[in-house]
């Protein structure tokens, strides 16, 4: 997967900016509290909505401002796809408009936060917290690996990597093998 373009919108600390990114490495630098981290959760929150915030939705949007866009245009696999989001505050809420697009002209849309977000997951085969945790460690997280007992990192590491879910699948299959050979014998007896 590709990031081509993001664009924000009133976006924590961005006003606006588009960001256009060419092939190869992209370094973001900057000094403590410059965005750095603010572009990347804009780039997860176009993906999977909500679910990829450290906070919540009216966190993202500038202080002063009732309404934020992201945009993301994004390749994998060889397709191209631009997503939308919108939020905009009001009377105490906060209304979430989500479009999801290909732009390399096949006819892939879809419409609502829920089925981007389930549409992102089946592209990319993984959920929004799998996504985050391969992409970039998120700020004091390092300083927990670093001063951690080789234990503990271990167990950060597998939780990063959520074997704990591959552990759970394979005792299903065991259990659901022994169930079928339980089975097999009851018809043969």
């Amino acid at each position: 997967m590709n990031f081509d373009r993001v664009r924000l919108s009133n976006f924590k600390p961005y006003g606006d900016a588009d960001l256009r990114l060419t092939e190869g490495v992209t370094v973001i630098h900057g000094l403590n509290g410059s965005g750095k981290s603010s572009l990347l959760e804009a780039c997860f929150f176009a993906l999977y909505g909500s679910t990829a915030l450290d906070g919540t939705l009216d966190d993202v949007i500038t202080n002063g401002e009732e309404e934020t866009e992201v945009e993301l245009w994004f390749t994998h696999d060889g397709a191209s796809y631009r997503v939308e989001r919108r939020l905009k505050a009001y009377d105490g809420r906060i209304d979430h408009q989500c479009t999801l697009e290909a732009t390399d002209g096949s006819d892939v849309t879809r419409d609502g936060a829920r089925a981007v977000r389930e549409f992102v997951t089946e592209l990319l085969r993984m959920d929004a917290e799998a996504f985050v945790n391969c992409a970039y460690v998120r700020q004091g997280e390092v300083n927990k690996l670093i001063n951690a007992t080789p234990r503990e990192r271990q167990d950060t590491i597998d939780d990063l990597l959520q074997l704990g879910k591959l552990e759970e699948y394979r005792e299903r299959a065991g259990d659901a093998r022994l169930g079928d050979e339980a089975v097999l014998e009851n018809r043969r007896g």
